[in-house]
């Protein structure tokens, strides 16, 4: 895809009715045991303990702008918090070579959380000697149907493209 390293890994986290994130390790997706892995939406994170299918959702959004007409700063800085303590997670554990964010957010909704998710990497690694591991958030390309067209693409990256691998 021309994005992080090939053995590092990417993740897409896809935002709409709910939070997930698309795992691919060594090129290859990652379905987890079960089947569930990326089902991130009912992690619990921040000072409030909020899932992030409460707090970073299009639902979320929703009812955030049907109280506050208009302003989407405060629910931006609220999804972000809670986006970044994910990010954390997912970059601790799996060390990706970088993470996508996509979905189906308005576009300047998608900017402003991205900014914010800079801005809050840019804190920890300036605040903490261990954060450069964390690797800087980008949109996907295609937020609306970025998970159609992957899905569209992974037999022809299956049958046309080799595996280097050993």
């Amino acid at each position: 895809m021309g994005i992080g390293d090939h053995e590092g890994g990417l993740v897409i986290v896809i935002v709409d009715e709910t939070v997930r994130a698309g795992l691919l390790i060594g090129g290859r997706p990652f379905r987890g045991v079960h089947g569930l892995a990326g089902q991130i939406g009912d992690m619990r994170s921040g000072v409030d303990g909020a899932s992030l299918n409460e707090v970073a959702t299009l639902p979320s959004l929703k009812e955030y702008l049907a109280a506050h007409p208009g302003e989407t700063d405060g629910w931006v800085a609220i999804a972000a918090r809670h986006l970044h303590e994910a990010v954390l997670a997912i970059s601790g554990f799996i060390a990706p070579g970088a993470i996508l964010i996509g979905g189906a957010l308005p576009d300047d909704v998608f900017e402003a959380i991205i900014a914010r998710l800079s801005r809050e990497r840019d804190d920890k690694i300036r605040d903490l000697v261990i954060a450069p591991w964390i690797p800087s958030v980008r949109r996907a390309s295609f937020p609306w149907a970025g998970v159609a067209v992957g899905a569209a693409l992974r037999p022809f990256s299956e049958t046309l493209l080799p595996d280097d691998r050993p």
